[in-house]
């Protein structure tokens, strides 16, 4: 749980080699730019992405992409992704989040 630790700049693209990480909860810090979907795509074993209250932006479309394929074989893939995706202009598009805020 790395919420509310005051965390300020951009997801590295170092995110990608947490493989076996299954919760990242970033909520409510500092985080900027856009979202890394591509960097989070090789983290096939993750339940919980939880991103709210951050100034993330862009595209999760790619992870939503391969959800059910991945659910195949690790069936609570992506069960719980939640990020600031609500409103007329959401922050990061997400078709496939549990909880838009």
């Amino acid at each position: 749980d790395l919420n509310s630790n005051k965390f300020i700049g951009t997801l590295p693209s170092e995110i990608r080699n947490l493989v076996n990480i299954k919760f990242l909860q970033l909520d409510f810090n500092y985080l900027t730019g856009s979202l890394p979907a591509k960097d989070i795509l090789p983290l096939k074993n993750i339940f919980a992405l939880t991103l709210e209250s951050n100034e993330l932006t862009g595209s999760a479309e790619v992870l939503c992409d391969v959800l059910n394929e991945r659910r195949k074989n690790y069936t609570i893939y992506l069960q719980f992704f939640q990020t600031d995706c609500a409103g007329e202009l959401p922050e990061v598009y997400c078709p496939c989040c549990s909880k838009c805020i």
